[in-house]
């Protein structure tokens, strides 16, 4: 379809020989937010990292912008997808716009120097992100929120159209955590695609047009509205239906069944 960015025919993911995921299908349209969800170790990071080209493809399909993954250059691959890792090497000693700015190289002439347009770039993404206070910061002195963040607004300074995030609530509060709701929102509608693995199911059914959900080496494509209605969330994570909130996307403790213990003040006898 005209509309799919990124067209993902039954492939297979893993490293070397080991495969972890098997024929993996879905389509992304233009301007949709699609979270991948599951349990640790079902091949959430995988899948993005294949995506990404970080890792070999080992079967199947990808074709983005109805061209085959692997024909693209490397240099207008990184115009058209960016990711942004759980783990993710940046010198120290570089400041925080430095970090951002790196994002625009793709787009620099040989000698890597950013134009106006660049800059302005920059700037816009540390106004969408709020990073206007720590900018001039060295990256090593900011919190481990505050280098979330400048990663985000890194990925989203190379403008891809479509933008792989791996766990982007990670040491976010919050605050910040619906600060990245809004954001991702505000680009989507204007045409950026965004596929996010996340462990925060309450966020994922807040934000999410559809839900790609990983286990046992493959994959099931859902909208928000069906994980709620058919108690898929309880079956993916094994969760007691007692002790998970459906509506909320959050597990809760059991009552205690021991009978409570009061003691009344009396106020001094009044």
């Amino acid at each position: 379809m005209e509309n799919d960015l990124l067209q993902v025919k039954n492939i297979r993911a893993g490293y070397a020989k080991k495969i972890i995921l098997y024929n993996i299908s879905f389509e992304l349209h233009k301007g949709e937010i699609l979270s991948v969800i599951g349990p640790n170790g079902e091949g959430k990071s995988t899948l993005l990292k294949t995506l990404a080209r970080q890792i070999p493809l080992l079967g199947g399909t990808v074709l983005l912008l109805q061209k085959n993954l692997n024909t693209w250059s490397s240099l207008e691959f990184a115009k058209k997808l960016s990711i942004l890792l759980t783990k993710s090497s940046i010198p120290q000693f570089m400041s925080c716009r430095d970090v951002i700015a790196s994002a625009r190289y793709p787009y620099t002439g040989y000698f890597g120097r950013l134009s106006s347009d660049d800059q302005k770039t920059v700037d816009e993404c540390i106004e969408l992100l709020e990073l206007k206070k720590i900018a001039s910061k060295k990256f090593s002195e900011a919190s481990d929120g505050q280098r979330q963040k400048v990663m985000i607004a890194r990925a989203l300074c190379q403008k891809p159209d479509i933008l792989l995030l791996d766990e982007p609530f990670s040491f976010l509060d919050i605050n910040h955590k619906l600060q990245l709701l809004k954001v991702l929102r505000q680009i989507s509608s204007k045409g950026t695609s965004v596929i996010m693995s996340v462990h925060e199911i309450d966020l994922a059914l807040k934000i999410s047009d559809r839900i790609l959900c990983v286990e046992n080496k493959s994959c099931s494509l859902k909208t928000p509205e069906e994980l709620y209605a058919n108690n898929d969330l309880q079956k993916l994570y094994s969760l007691a239906s007692s002790d998970f909130n459906p509506y909320l996307g959050i597990s809760e403790l059991k009552a205690s069944s021991k009978i409570p213990k009061v003691f009344v003040f009396s106020d001094s006898g009044r």
